[in-house]
């Protein structure tokens, strides 16, 4: 029996499968089948979903809440995102998520129309290891969302009329950032003179074993700490590290 009601659907998907498979598919796939019995399965359970259908390289999942929807899909990928995951491959395995809300068609246990399709669309353009999702789901879930969300802007999606506002989840981690910033205003430039008389600036953070590191930004050694690229490497080692910039 056919039946139309207002959903909010989650579409994951698996980056780089087919190549991975090319691969080593039994590891693979045995990696894939533990990540949706023990993570993805339960996350769903926990936040009300449906597992409509597992595919090959991702899943359909239907939620009759938005904000439901966003939680399950921030859940999972925080636990993908751990260190420590006990499911491994070759290379980590991550997941895009998107979500999108709207009617949607129910026939027997599957679901079509274009809130399917367009959640589809939205899941492959989000970053690997992301959560991606339409303004509208945004809207639905209101008040209720404590998950940090960046404005992505309008995009064009293939099959889609009309543009859609999207936003990502923002998973960074805003006392990490305060940190850098701190260190990045704070730090003390000192200079010194070479034998053959170069002067150099030079800078040190962080405790332990010294490490050496030639910078970056020749002349702003503070640009370590402050670009996207470099500012997590530079932290990660002063964390363990008595680092030493110097340029």
């Amino acid at each position: 029996m056919r039946q139309q009601r207002l959903a909010a659907i989650l579409s994951l998907d698996v980056v780089g499968f087919s190549r991975m498979m090319q691969s080593d598919s039994p590891r693979l796939l045995t990696a894939l089948n533990l990540i949706f019995r023990k993570i993805v399965t339960p996350a769903v359970t926990a936040h009300n979903g449906r597992v409509v259908k597992l595919l090959g390289d991702g899943a359909l999942i239907e939620f009759s809440s938005a904000i439901e929807a966003l939680n399950c899909a921030v859940a999972i990928q925080k636990t993908l995102r751990s260190p420590d995951l006990p499911f491994t491959y070759d290379e980590p395995i991550r997941l895009r998520a998107g979500i999108h809300a709207g009617d949607v068609v129910v026939e027997a246990e599957d679901v079509f129309g274009d809130a399917v399709n367009i959640a589809a669309r939205i899941q492959a353009a989000a970053e690997p290891g992301g959560v991606l999702l339409s303004r509208i789901v945004r809207d639905l879930a209101g008040s209720h969302i404590s998950t940090r969300l960046r404005r992505e802007g309008a995009h064009s999606f293939k099959g889609i009329e009309q543009p859609i506002e999207v936003l990502s989840v923002d998973f960074s981690d805003p006392g990490v950032k305060e940190q850098r910033r701190r260190i990045s205003e704070t730090q003390e430039i000192k200079f010194c003179t070479t034998k053959d008389k170069v002067r150099l600036a030079w800078t040190v953070n962080g405790d332990g074993p010294p490490i050496v590191k030639a910078p970056n930004w020749i002349s702003h050694l503070q640009l370590d700490w402050q670009g996207p690229g470099f500012a997590p490497i530079t932290s990660s080692i002063s964390e363990k590290y008595r680092l030493r910039c110097a340029g």
